[in-house]
């Protein structure tokens, strides 16, 4: 990845980033565009909710990986989450046999369940000599937890293991694969370190997990940085595969013909995606 500098333009236009053949620009992309209303489209979901303490969730509706798809995807015990998100590792499970290197171990979490996780974590430091504030920094309490939005799943990888490597994800053929290939299916993560053991993956849609590869920034800076350039356009070998815009208007211009969806975040701010793939 490259962070290509702000002043850069291509044909007139500001380039944010660059990676291979995909180029991220500031704005709107030029040519044919149609008038969407923001009131008539389907209801913003909350798939870019970011909890903290200042900003706390509620539970999310819920569903149970069991109860959908069996024992399809490699899991343990019973695990609930968006139902969007279990047809997305589902897609995975298709394309690579997970069973081979990776257990599903936790999903979406209530508010209680949260705070007895981490109050488990807490004991179990404490035990071990280690700070309690350690383990409530990995384990936040409920309300605070992206566990709480559904969006979030935890994976362990099975199986051999090369523990050289700090990057968890690399320490079987089943993560490598999943690090290439996770933003195909709307994930993202953000790295784990040595020690750690269960790998947070956040799904984030296809769309803003493309955005997020192309530049190399977290969830977080992408929406900071949406909402200092208002709209967002992301091409691929010169074609526009999607353009993101922070709604502020009754109505919206997307370029013709794309599929759009509605986020939000938990901070107040909508997120108008629009779509060729």
């Amino acid at each position: 990845m490259s962070l290509l500098p702000e002043a850069e333009e291509t044909k007139g236009r500001r380039v944010l980033f660059g990676q291979g053949s995909e180029r991220l620009y500031a704005g709107l992309p030029e040519g044919e565009t149609e008038t969407v209303i923001i009131e008539k489209l389907p209801a913003a979901d909350d798939l870019f909710a970011l909890p903290d303490a200042a900003h706390p969730v509620p539970d999310a509706q819920l569903c149970s990986l069991r109860s959908m798809v069996g024992s399809f995807l490699p899991v343990e015990g019973d695990v609930m989450l968006r139902e969007e998100v279990i047809y997305a590792l589902c897609d995975m499970a298709l394309d690579y046999p997970l069973a081979e290197g990776i257990t599903i171990i936790r999903g979406g979490l209530t508010g209680e369940e949260q705070n007895a996780w981490q109050k488990e974590a807490v004991e179990r430091y404490e035990k071990v000599g280690r700070e309690a504030a350690e383990a409530m920094a990995l384990v936040p309490e409920g309300g605070e937890s992206e566990h709480q939005t559904g969006w979030a799943v935890d994976i362990r990888l099975t199986g051999t293991l090369q523990m050289g490597w700090r990057d968890a994800l690399q320490r079987n053929a089943a993560g490598r694969w999943l690090t290439e290939q996770m933003g195909s299916y709307g994930f993202v993560y953000e790295g784990a370190g040595a020690a750690c053991e269960d790998i947070h993956l956040r799904y984030v849609g296809k769309p803003m997990a493309k955005v997020i590869h192309v530049s190399g920034q977290g969830l977080e800076e992408m929406l900071s940085m949406l909402e200092k350039e208002k709209a967002v356009t992301l091409e691929r070998n010169g074609q526009v595969i999607l353009c993101m815009q922070l709604v502020e208007e009754e109505t919206m211009q997307i370029p013709l013909g794309m599929i759009t969806r509605l986020s939000v975040d938990n901070r107040g701010r909508t997120i108008l995606c629009a779509t060729a793939e």
